[in-house]
This record gives C-alpha cells, sequence and structure tokens, in this order.
C-alpha cells in the first residue's frame, strides 16, 4: 500500500511545472513501480497475492483522490528536496513498533478467531517443508470451510 500511496504522488510532484503528458508518464511509472515492487514480494513469498492487490488497490486509491485534489486546487509544486525528505521518511518504517490501533486490531482478530497467537508466515513456511506447499493448501483451504 505504502508504494502505491507514494511514488506516484512523489514522481507527480517532482515534475508538477512540466507538460501533462511528462506529469501523466511518471506518474503511471509511479504506479508500476509499486506494482513492481508488490510482484517482488509475491515473489519472494512475504505476501500473499490477495494482501498485495488490496494494497495496490488502497494504494492507489488514495494516491488517485490525493492527485485528483492537487491538480484541481493547486499550482505551486514543492521543491524537490522535500520530495526527498517524503519518500526516506518512509525508510526506516519497518523498524518501528506497531501503532496502537494495530495492536488493538491484532487483539480484535485473535478474539473473533478463538486464536491465542497469530498464525505467522513463518508458521506457514514451517509448515510447508514438513508437508509440502500442495498439502498445507489443501488443509488451509478446509480449515477456511
Amino acid at each position: 500500500m505504502r508504494a502505491a500511496s507514494v511514488f506516484p504522488v512523489v514522481l507527480y510532484l517532482s515534475v508538477k511545472n512540466s507538460t501533462w503528458p511528462i506529469r501523466a508518464f511518471l506518474t503511471t511509472v509511479g504506479f508500476g513501480f509499486a506494482f513492481g515492487i508488490g510482484f517482488s514480494r509475491v515473489v519472494i513469498r512475504v505476501h500473499s497475492v490477495s494482501e498485495v492487490a488490496a494494497g495496490f488497490v488502497l494504494g492507489a486509491l488514495l494516491s488517485g483522490y490525493f492527485l485528483s485534489k492537487l491538480v484541481n486546487k493547486c499550482s505551486r509544486s514543492l521543491p524537490f528536496s522535500l520530495l526527498v525528505l517524503m519518500t526516506l521518511s518512509f525508510l526506516p518504517a519497518q523498524n518501528i513498533s506497531p501503532a496502537p490501533t494495530e495492536l488493538w486490531l491484532h487483539r480484535i482478530a485473535l478474539f473473533l478467531s478463538g486464536h491465542a497467537q497469530p498464525f505467522s508466515r513463518l508458521d506457514l513456511r514451517r509448515a510447508q517443508e514438513i508437508l509440502g506447499s500442495a498439502e498445507v493448501v489443501s488443509l488451509l483451504c478446509q480449515v477456511e470451510k
């Protein structure tokens, strides 16, 4: 979600005073870059296809909404240094402790599922190593029914 909500906006703002074809092209490049990041996350099995698809759609909706408001109301571009700082501010986000709302959602999800702890990707990988990928998928499909 972060890539689809940030990269199109940053690339658009970096060429805000350029012609419309250049702005449209770089915005599309930003969406393409976000898609590539999502695809790579699926390939290395860090996220599922549904997680990436949902994140991309949500991020694209957010950036699209922001860009539509920006195009209609603002004619001044941000300094390039500010754009770089905005982009770099997202890099250390993986090392930050979860926000309280994330912890609340975690607790609610555990309560609703009846589980004591979440099923992690590490658990999934261990099960795949022991049972094989096809059998794990079969078991997960049976659990969901």
